[in-house]
């Protein structure tokens, strides 16, 4: 009997007692399921008649894609041996990983997003993708669900990475800010993030209300018992579902929104008929949500309350209550008085708007 195969590759957060992260995720893993009979396993104690093997990979800096890429191929090869004994390929693999992912080694910022597309996000979200986006700066208590978990992981972290940064600042302290304050600590001073979430970790984060979560599972049991979240993300289905009353209208879409919309999506089509151009790429992508969000932050400064409207008045409200909000402020951002206080798609309206509009009901 060969090896079933292998499924990749889940990321989970480490938290000591006091929810401080002690390491930033781990990704792990390449699992195989062995059939005894048949591998040379040379363990005598060994009664089964298959075991489960797996690769697991414990890292300080959250390069979910670039680890992964690695971590498949070395899974590959090391099963591919059938001798479980034989180690030299993992303790190779050990000091390659180092090496790339020490500062003084020549590692680069660009690793945090390597493998974390959002073409694919644009495609199954589509409008509900900046409703997601809204979502997670007002601290909320979401779930991201959905099977297999390594695919629900990936999906995960790719909204992670449409965030300015944030991709590098995950479950710490210990980061550096750009001229715009930026990233948001969306991640830490109290919140939880775990890309993957087990059924033994619900009542660590249960405990986790000030400051909200951001969770993936994969478990039916955490998606039936919604007394915990606020909002679940269906990574299958491309549907969002709130379960708190006020989050539908707080994060309903405005006329402005909705051209955003169109233009990222109509961008991100046209991008994968023709992949060699830069509009609608992922960087492009995320270049319209730091555009996007800049904006945001400009106008949420601005006294002119009118300048709120193309946002949303009472989402814009929200936002400034925030506890990373709070701390951006604090952060220095001169960089932020060079951004215009307007939504990037003001503008009078117009029957493509009333269009669109009607499009999303």
């Amino acid at each position: 009997m060969e090896p079933t195969g292998h499924s990749l590759v889940t990321f989970i957060s480490l938290y000591q007692k006091t929810r401080r992260p002690l390491t930033c995720c781990r990704t792990g893993s390449c699992l195989l399921l062995v059939a005894t009979g048949s591998w040379p396993l040379r363990d005598k104690e060994q009664t089964r008649a298959t075991v489960l093997k797996s690769v697991v990979v414990v890292s300080r800096k959250p390069c979910f894609g670039f680890i992964k890429a690695k971590l498949f191929l070395v899974t590959e090869v090391y099963f591919a041996q059938k001798d479980f004994t034989e180690t030299q390929l993992l303790e190779e693999f050990y000091d390659n990983m180092n090496d790339s992912l020490r500062a003084s080694q020549g590692f680069k910022p660009y690793y945090y997003s390597v493998g974390l597309s959002l073409q694919p996000l644009v495609e199954l979200f589509k409008s509900k993708l900046l409703m997601i986006f809204k979502l997670l700066l007002l601290e909320q208590r979401v779930l991201f669900h959905g099977f297999p978990p390594g695919a629900m992981c990936d999906l995960l972290m790719s909204v992670i990475s449409i965030f300015p940064g944030l991709s590098d600042a995950i479950c710490t302290t210990n980061y550096s800010s750009d001229e715009f304050g930026l990233p948001l600590s969306l991640t830490c001073q109290g919140s939880f993030f775990d890309p993957y979430l087990s059924l033994q970790q619900l009542d660590l984060v249960k405990k986790c209300q000030a400051c909200g979560f951001i969770v993936g599972a994969s478990n039916d049991l955490l998606r039936r018992q919604t007394d915990w979240v606020d909002a679940v993300v269906d990574v299958t289905t491309g549907e969002v579902l709130f379960y708190k009353d006020s989050l539908s209208s707080i994060l309903a879409l405005t006329t402005a929104d909705l051209r955003f919309v169109d233009y990222l999506t109509h961008h991100v089509s046209d991008q994968m008929l023709e992949e060699t151009q830069w509009e609608g790429s992922d960087d492009w992508i995320r270049a319209q949500f730091k555009l996007y969000l800049l904006s945001m932050l400009s106008c949420s400064l601005s006294l002119d309350e009118e300048t709120w409207t193309d946002f949303s008045e009472d989402y814009i409200f929200q936002l400034r209550s925030k506890q990373h909000y709070l701390q951006w402020k604090e952060t220095p951002n001169a960089a932020i008085a060079d951004i215009e206080p307007r939504h990037p798609f003001h503008g009078q309206f117009t029957t493509a708007d009333l269009r669109r509009q009607l499009s999303e009901l």
